[in-house]
């Protein structure tokens, strides 16, 4: 079994970097648009 810290220690980074991918796609969406 996993400890609650050890999957959110994996899932985090991931779900930061798709943030910031939506967050860059909005701002680009935004300004070029």
């Amino acid at each position: 079994m996993y400890t609650n810290k050890e999957i959110w220690n994996v899932s985090y980074p991931i779900f930061l970097g798709l943030l910031a991918q939506n967050i860059i796609n909005v701002t680009d969406t935004a300004f070029l648009g």
